[in-house]
C-alpha cells in the first residue's frame, strides 16, 4: 500500500511559481506515492487522479478544494485525518498561516514546510518561526533562507532550490541571443505617441527580472543596484516584467 502525501499550496489548475512547483512534485511523486493536494485558492469538489487538460498535461493527484476560511485552516486537520496522511507538507510564506496554524492538529502526519525567506538580515517575518518550529522538517528553498533560520531562530532546514523545466527554460547560443537583440522591438513614449524602435538591446548588458510588484519583493532594492552599476557597467539595461497596478502591492 502506498503512503499518504497531503500538499497545501497555491491551486495547480493557477499558474503561481507555487502551482507550478508543486505540481511538478506531485507528479513526480505520484508513482510512489499517494498524494492528496489542498488547494487554498481552489473552490470546487474534490477531483481524482487522471484529470487532462487539452494540452495533454495530466494531474496524477487529488485535488481538494478550500473550506470557507483562508489557507484550508477549518479543513486542513480534517483531511489530513481522513485521508490518514502519512507526511503533510506546504509550499507557502510563513506569514500566510501565523499565527493559527501553530494551534491546528496536524496528527497522525510527519510535518514539514517548504518556505521562501523575506527580507534582509533580520530573519523570517516577525513571529513566523513560530511557524517553523511547528513543523518536524524545514526545507529552505535558498541557501541564504537556510542560513538565515539558523543564525536567527537556530531552526535547522535543509535544502532543495526550485527546479526548472529545462524545456523551457535553457542556455541561449551566442547566435540566438544576437537575433533575439536584433529583432527585439521596444515601445517609447514620445509625447501621447508609442514609437517603435527596433534593436534596442544591440551591444547592451541585459539585466532581468520576473516579479509581481509587491514590496516585500523590494523592487527598490533593484533600482538602487542599477544606479550602482551604471558606472561599472554603463551599457546596462533593466528589463522588468511586472504589473504597476498590482493589488497585493
Amino acid at each position: 500500500m502506498k503512503k499518504k502525501i497531503v500538499w497545501l499550496s497555491d491551486s495547480p489548475l493557477t499558474v503561481t511559481g507555487y502551482a507550478n512547483q508543486s505540481f511538478n512534485i506531485l507528479n513526480g511523486l505520484s508513482d510512489d506515492y499517494e498524494c492528496h493536494y489542498l488547494s487554498h485558492n481552489y473552490i470546487g469538489q474534490s477531483l481524482p487522479p487522471g484529470l487532462k487538460m487539452k494540452d495533454g498535461t495530466e494531474y496524477k493527484f487529488w485535488i481538494h478544494g478550500t473550506g470557507k476560511e483562508q489557507y484550508c485552516k477549518d479543513v486542513m486537520s480534517q483531511r489530513i485525518k481522513e485521508i490518514e496522511a502519512d507526511f503533510f507538507g506546504i509550499l507557502l510564506d510563513t506569514f500566510m498561516l501565523y499565527p493559527w496554524i501553530t494551534q491546528i492538529d496536524l496528527s497522525p502526519a510527519k510535518t514539514f514546510f517548504y518556505y521562501p525567506t523575506d527580507g534582509g538580515g533580520v530573519g523570517l517575518p516577525l513571529g513566523c518561526e513560530a511557524v517553523l518550529k511547528k513543523m518536524q522538517t524545514n526545507v529552505a528553498m535558498s541557501k541564504f533562507g537556510q542560513k538565515q533560520a539558523k543564525a536567527y531562530h537556530n531552526i535547522n532546514a535543509y535544502h532543495i532550490p526550485h527546479g526548472v523545466d529545462s524545456s523551457i527554460f535553457y542556455p541561449l547560443s551566442a547566435i540566438d541571443k544576437q537575433i533575439l537583440r536584433q529583432n527585439f522591438l521596444a515601445y517609447i513614449l514620445d509625447g501621447n505617441t508609442l514609437v517603435p524602435f527596433k534593436g534596442i538591446l544591440q551591444n547592451k548588458f541585459v539585466i532581468g527580472i520576473v516579479a509581481r510588484n509587491q514590496g516585500r519583493k523590494m523592487l527598490d532594492r533593484t533600482f538602487k543596484t542599477m544606479m550602482l552599476l551604471k558606472n561599472k557597467l554603463p551599457y546596462a539595461v533593466l528589463m522588468m516584467h511586472s504589473d504597476p497596478f498590482d493589488l497585493a502591492g
